[in-house]
Order: C-alpha cells, then sequence, then structure tokens
C-alpha cells in the first residue's frame, strides 16, 4: 500500500467507527430514557464493563496477529469508559 492508500483506508476506518459509534450513543440514549433515573448508572457501568472486555480471538495465527488484537484488547477498556462517559453525557 502506498501513503495515499494507507490515508483513505485511515480515513474510511475512521469515518466508520464514528458513525457506529454515533448510532449505537443515540440508540443507547433512545432506551435509557425510559428507564428510571435511579436505574440508569447502573446500567451505564453495567454496559462499560461488558463492551470493555473483549473476548479471545483464537483466529490470531501469527505473531503479529496475535499482537495486534492484544493491542485492540488492551484499549478496549478505557475506549468503553469513555463511551459510558458520552453515554451519561447524553442522558442529561
Amino acid at each position: 500500500m502506498n501513503d495515499n492508500q494507507i490515508y483513505h483506508l485511515s480515513v474510511t476506518t475512521t469515518a466508520m467507527i464514528a458513525v457506529l459509534r454515533t448510532s449505537t450513543l443515540a440508540m443507547m440514549t433512545f432506551v435509557m430514557n425510559k428507564l428510571p433515573h435511579e436505574e440508569r448508572e447502573a446500567v451505564i457501568q453495567e454496559i462499560a464493563r461488558t463492551i470493555g472486555e473483549i473476548p479471545p480471538d483464537y483466529s490470531q495465527d501469527s505473531p503479529i496477529g496475535t499482537k495486534f488484537y492484544e493491542d485492540v484488547a488492551t484499549q478496549a477498556p478505557g475506549l468503553a469508559r469513555n463511551f459510558a462517559r458520552d453515554l451519561r453525557r447524553a442522558l442529561r
């Protein structure tokens, strides 16, 4: 891949992730608004815990694939906390 192809792939991937994240926040906000206020925080904490735990990917059969997966899994808990934070903001 040349630099332009890598750039295009990066932009496209980032845009896809942004659309998925935004749509998920919108759907979660819609559902969470139906819950009583006092129940929301427990649900948000459970969402953050659940989405922050990426299950093992046994299909990674190379050292590079395994490292990539491990690096992704390392980032997941922080990103899950950020998602929960943004969900709380959307519910205000």
